[in-house]
């Protein structure tokens, strides 16, 4: 099932209903030609976010802060993504 991890700074809760809802809204249009229907893809999509504070994530030795840029991560995975899509 899709499962999208997301590193970031801490978002408001609104924000994050609104980004977990475009991904899943993505992961429906990306692998719509599973063995799923669109209702059981949707319900198996995870989103999962790993909110970060200053002083917590360092890239090159220095904070998103510091480098004065802000550090966003998505990682995704799926068992059945075929080679085509993982490009």
């Amino acid at each position: 099932m899709p499962y999208f991890r997301i590193t970031c700074p801490e978002l408001r809760p609104e924000n994050i209903q609104a980004v977990a809802t475009r991904l899943t809204d993505e992961a429906n249009r990306l692998f719509a030609n599973s063995h799923m229907t669109s209702e059981e893809l949707r319900s198996r999509t995870t989103v999962h976010f790993m909110s970060y504070h200053d002083g917590q994530l360092f890239i090159g030795g220095q904070t998103p802060v510091e480098r004065q840029s802000a550090d966003v991560t998505l990682e995704v995975s799926d068992w059945g993504m075929s080679v085509k899509q993982q490009a």
